[in-house]
């Protein structure tokens, strides 16, 4: 049978067989009865969608049904593998009749219903893989958006897994999928939950008001205590080579002035001494000596040393005075190191160098004195800071061949380009640039989860419902292998 070619009016050129002798009319009827049947057989894309999703659901609620079976399944399986390694020859472990493997129900459902079908476009494949999400959309922390966003991550990413690796590939897929996603959104909500916690402006107004409350009741600091901590703070500086006569004078005279009991110029000379900048120099060591002092002398003041004034009223608001002026000076000193390590970073590497920030907050965790009256998770949390987790720690490693820091930074990418050519230098060049924000995300994120914790501590802080990190992967986990249903490695025979 010849084949026969006619030029179209889009200058697209058509070929179609037919018998001899067809003439040109006999030849377009033909073109165009196999265009018109191509067209009915093209499935319509958003019929396809709503199909498969319905039976991604379906498959994702079996596949949810079976989970006890299917663990019984993985456990008797474990049990003829032991027998096994003992010597012994143990009878194949069925299915419990209480708890059919997801593969049971998936051959009893076809039974009934007919064979599942597959989808016919790209879309209806990712529709039915978000589908199948949806029945385990309960499993796992957060509210109805984060359970919506990990359902259609989770889908999305087992279906480009599914493709590129099977069912390992799915579950896989799934799991960082739906696990990228819950965590995406729990970081959201911890950045809304630390607005509304009080920083150290609202802390210090707070302390300020109590303390004026006291004051005003005709309480007075003991001058004895004052006295004592102002002579003990002047010769800490003064061994620190820090002197009357010199730039520190400001410091000495505020603290003479605080000699009879002035509490509010204790406070508000801690409250100057943070506005210090580094670049400053004595001023500035001054300035690091000389507030974790006041900020243990005030925060730990006991009503046993106020000489005058109501004791019933004291004892109802000194605590609220101590705590709100405690976590005020911790933020304030946290403050401090940032901006410092900020300073540090500018000036060298291109601003590339996060590692000041763990420099100046290793001040902090190695003194004593700074780290009086934080509690242990907070010193914990400044731990972190210090050692890094191990992702920022490898993104520390990635950011050294950044091209921006430099020479050294740009040289592995110059090697990459002049051995592998321009995909391998653009390749090592666009890893570096990419561990670089890594790291500096991840450092800066610490710094504000010390902060949180720190301002959680203020009695100012409002009761919060945080986001459990934990049941994030073990939740994205369980869905994503819930997923893969009949197919789940854990699904066993069916009967």
């Amino acid at each position: 049978m010849p084949t026969y070619s006619i030029n179209g009016p889009d200058g697209k050129t058509y070929s179609i067989d037919g018998p001899d002798g067809a003439t040109r009319d006999q030849v377009i009827a033909k073109i165009k009865e196999k265009q018109a049947k191509q067209t009915q057989e093209q499935p319509s894309v958003a019929w396809d969608v709503a199909k498969s999703f319905g039976r991604g659901v379906a498959k994702g609620a079996i596949g949810l049904a079976g989970l006890p079976g299917d663990v019984s399944n993985l456990v008797g399986e474990g049990v003829e593998k032991a027998g096994e390694l003992l010597g012994a020859k143990p009878q194949e472990v069925k299915d419990l009749p209480m708890f059919p493997s997801s593969g049971t129900l998936t051959k009893r459902v076809e039974s009934l219903a007919g064979k599942f079908d597959e989808p016919k476009t790209t879309a209806g494949k990712y529709a039915q893989s978000i589908g199948e999400f949806v029945p385990s959309s309960f499993i796992g922390p957060g509210g109805p958006v984060t359970k919506a966003a990990t359902t259609v991550a989770g889908g999305v990413g087992a279906e480009l897994g599914g493709e590129l690796g099977g069912e390992t590939g799915r579950f896989v897929g799934g799991l960082v999928g739906g696990a990228g996603a819950g965590a995406a959104a729990a970081e959201t909500v911890e950045k809304q939950l630390s607005k509304a916690l009080p920083g150290q402006a609202e802390n210090y107004r707070a302390s300020k008001a109590a303390y004026n409350m006291i004051q005003n009741a005709g309480v007075r600091i003991d001058p004895a205590a004052t006295t004592q901590f102002i002579d003990g703070l002047d010769q800490t500086l003064q061994n620190a080579f820090i002197t009357k006569a010199g730039v520190g004078a400001p410091i000495f005279s505020a603290l003479d002035k605080a000699r009879d009991g002035d509490l509010a110029e204790l406070m508000d000379l801690h409250s100057r001494l943070g506005k210090i900048k580094p670049n400053r120099g004595e001023l500035y060591e001054a300035a690091v000596i000389a507030r974790p002092e006041i900020r243990d002398f005030v925060e730990n003041l006991q009503a046993s040393q106020l000489v005058a004034g109501n004791a019933q009223f004291v004892s109802t608001v000194w605590d609220h005075a101590r705590a709100t002026w405690g976590t005020h000076a911790k933020l304030s000193e946290i403050e401090q190191a940032a901006e410092a390590a900020d300073i540090r970073r500018a000036a060298t590497g291109r601003g590339m160098n996060w590692n000041t920030f763990r420099q100046e907050f290793k001040k902090i965790l190695l003194s004593d004195d700074k780290t009086r009256g934080y509690s242990d998770e907070a010193i914990e949390k400044l731990e972190k800071v210090v050692k890094g987790s191990l992702v920022q720690n490898a993104a520390r490693i990635g950011s050294s061949m950044a091209p921006q820091r430099g020479t050294l930074g740009a040289a592995p990418a110059a090697f990459a380009l002049a051995t592998g050519g321009l995909e391998a230098g653009g390749a090592v060049a666009t890893l570096g640039e990419v561990s670089h924000f890594l790291e500096g995300y991840l450092t800066k994120r610490q710094v504000r989860q010390l902060e949180d914790l720190i301002k959680r501590e203020s009695p100012l802080a409002p009761q919060q419902q945080r986001p459990n990190w934990q049941a994030i992967a073990p939740a994205a986990a369980l869905r994503s292998e819930l997923s893969t249903q009949a197919n789940s490695p854990l699904a066993g025979p069916t009967q």
